[in-house]
């Protein structure tokens, strides 16, 4: 029976799907949380799927519930995750089901969750990468640590005690110089798919993203992106209360909030864009910060008739458009 990869499209899920590839031998498809009912319910019953990096959002946890179990009725299912979960308990979708703590090599624990044919793997301290990785590691060539690293380092999640430890195997120098440029040019990437998916294969294959031209290249355009974003930012980012804040026609989001939040060394960060007649968000903050994002905004949204998530230092949203002023309110309510 064939398998199906369902994975993020930033650099923890490119690496965590590519990871996911060479222990199952499946094709890998590109999704977000918003996306992920849909790609789910086009599964035919039948297909094991390996799901990695992708978070439940609140909003749609029954639905995706039942399509793992539909799947999960005539094929395997493997979700890999880290990000925070939906207030939500398993044993209510799933009555056979338990839930041990799984100790994951190189030291920490997380929760596993399985009936036979669904399993849960989950744990907020670590990448979708490495989850994976410490969990087929002995199936996998040694170099498949590399691919793991570059999708911790791109997931802010490089500081766990397998990371650490591992980056001392490597030239951390290369490790990182790598990941870079990996994660530089998925900026530029987006949403074409089949490339992506190309470069997951050729990460498979054992080829460096410096030895890869267009990535290169990507990376170099990114870079210099980057540097146009931060002097917008710089001219018209504001201070309203403990949120600094700017709004982009074009760009990316999450880079943006990280320069508000250092140019005012303010405790939040957020870039908003405006798309139709919603708004969206993205914020940021220092993980030495008392704030857990992905909390504040789950209280926020629900009030305003939007959506949101992520993790404690980094998490988005999508508001009404005529809700931001509110939205600007409550956050300096709350992270006070």
């Amino acid at each position: 029976m064939s398998w199906k990869i369902i994975t993020h499209g930033d650099s923890d899920g490119l690496c965590a799907g590519a990871i996911a590839s060479m222990v199952f031998e499946g094709d890998i498809w590109f999704s977000n949380p918003y996306k992920l009912i849909k790609d789910l319910k086009s599964t035919k019953s039948g297909t094991n799927i390996a799901v990695c990096d992708l978070a439940i959002n609140q909003d749609s946890v029954e639905e995706v519930m039942r399509e793992l179990y539909r799947l999960g009725k005539h094929g395997e299912v493997c979700y890999f995750d880290h990000h925070p979960l939906p207030s939500f308990k398993i044993e209510s979708y799933y009555s056979d089901i338990y839930l041990p703590l799984i100790n994951f090599m190189g030291g920490g624990e997380g929760i596993s969750a399985s009936n036979g044919r669904i399993r849960f793997y989950h744990d907020k301290g670590r990448s979708a990468s490495e989850i994976v990785h410490s969990l087929y590691r002995d199936r996998l060539p040694r170099e498949t640590a590399k691919i793991a690293l570059y999708g911790a380092i791109g997931d802010y999640t490089d500081e766990t005690k397998w990371v650490k430890n591992e980056l001392e195997r490597w030239d951390k120098r290369i490790i990182y110089f790598q990941a870079g440029i990996l994660l530089e040019a998925l900026g530029e990437v987006k949403k074409e798919y089949e490339l992506k998916r190309e470069i997951a294969s050729r990460l498979i294959s054992g080829t460096e993203p410096s030895e890869m031209d267009e990535v290169v290249g990507l990376a170099r355009q990114e870079a210099l992106n980057d540097k146009r974003l931060y002097n917008y930012v710089k001219n018209n980012a504001s201070l309203l209360g403990e949120v600094a804040c700017v709004m982009l026609s074009k760009g990316s989001m999450s880079k943006g909030a990280h320069f508000a939040m250092g140019l005012f060394d303010a405790k939040v960060g957020l870039c908003a864009m405006e798309k139709k007649s919603r708004i969206d968000i993205s914020l940021r903050c220092k993980k030495s910060e008392p704030i857990d994002l992905t909390a504040i905004v789950s209280r926020i949204v629900g009030r305003l008739g939007g959506s949101g998530g992520g993790h404690k230092a980094a998490a988005g949203a999508s508001i009404p458009g005529d809700k931001f002023d509110r939205f600007i309110e409550l956050l300096n309510r709350y992270i006070e």
